[in-house]
Order: C-alpha cells, then structure tokens, then sequence
C-alpha cells in the first residue's frame, strides 16, 4: 500500500484458502513461487501441483517438494502436507489429477493451506474445477486487476491502471489475519520477488 510496509499473509488461520488470480503475466506463478520458498524457510510441508512448464514446478524440485502434474498419477497425492499450491488450475480441468483435488478440497475444511491461482478472465466464466473452489473462501490476491475481477471474491473495486507493474494488486483477506482485513476491504500490495 501507500505506507510500503510489509503485509503478511497467514494461510494457516481461518479459511486456509486461497485464491491468486490475474492476467496472464500479472505475478501468479512468482506469488506462488515466493510462498513456496517461505514455507521451506519455514519447515512448511508443501506440495505442489504445476504443469512442468512452470517456474513453480522447477522450485518444488529444486527444494524437494513433491510435484502433481495435470497428466500425473493421483496416487502420490498425500494428505500429510501442510500447504497445496496449485499454479495454473485451469490446466487440471478435466483431468484425474484436478478431479482428486477439487474432491480433496471439498471433502477437507482444515488443514492443508490451500493457494490456487487461476487466469481471472477464465474464473470469471468458469463455474466448476479446483479455483472456483478455493474462491468461496473469499479471500485472494487479485494482480492486475480490473474492476469486475473484485466479483471472483465478492468485493468492488474502483478502476485501476491495467499496466501495473507484475505482482500489483490488491489482497482481500480473513478478519483473523489483523486490522488491515477487519472490514472486508481490498489492501493494495506488491508481492515480493523469490
């Protein structure tokens, strides 16, 4: 925001969903890629679920983190994991991977963290798959934002330049996670770089 002080995000309180949307090249993946490195700093249990063309999926290797691929075996999906990171969702559409997701996501309210991110203009015509299932959760990061993208979590935003820098937005957050997220409404940030 306009003070430049670091905004923390705690994934673990409330709803422990998450959803990171954008255009494409708006910061998605590296807003992964950053949370990804924290929780390893951090003794986090992290899986990830990227396609390999993904800068999230060379991390996940490169730090030891299990890795799903949309055309992957679901049977190494492991309950045991802290935090779930799924870069672009939208590529487990319709495949057995994205369906043990979604299911795992519907079936658990706890624990893991879950942090999805998806294009915004596809979730905004979308209506069943792992995004538009983290998305109930009402909290997210919005980079690039237009002013219909507040829809994807229920919050109106005023209009705003599109030629942001990436990682530009803003975070809609839980009450739980403090004062900045106690009325509801949209934080400006600018997510850190890996």
């Amino acid at each position: 925001g306009d003070g430049a002080e670091p905004v923390l995000l705690e994934p673990f309180t409330a709803s422990v969903r998450l959803l990171v949307a954008g255009p494409p090249r708006s910061g998605r993946t590296t807003t992964l890629r950053l949370l990804l490195q924290q929780s390893a700093l951090n003794g986090i249990k992290a899986v990830v679920a990227a396609p390999a063309r993904s800068a999230l999926y060379a991390d996940a290797l490169r730090l030891g983190s299990a890795v799903l691929t949309p055309q992957g075996a679901p049977d190494v999906f492991s309950d045991s994991a802290d935090l779930l990171l799924v870069d672009d969702s939208e590529a487990f559409a319709d495949t057995a991977v994205g369906e043990l997701i979604t299911g795992w996501i519907r079936d658990h309210d706890a624990s893991p963290a879950v942090v999805a991110s998806a294009r915004s203009d596809e979730l905004a015509t979308t209506y069943r798959g792992i995004a538009v299932d983290v998305r109930r959760s009402r909290c997210g990061i919005l980079l690039r934002p237009h002013s219909v993208d507040g829809e994807l979590l229920g919050v109106r935003l005023p209009r705003r330049s599109t030629s942001d820098p990436p990682g530009r937005g803003v975070m809609v957050g839980d009450p739980s996670w403090g004062s900045l997220f106690e009325h509801g409404d949209p934080v400006p940030i600018q997510v850190a770089k890996p």
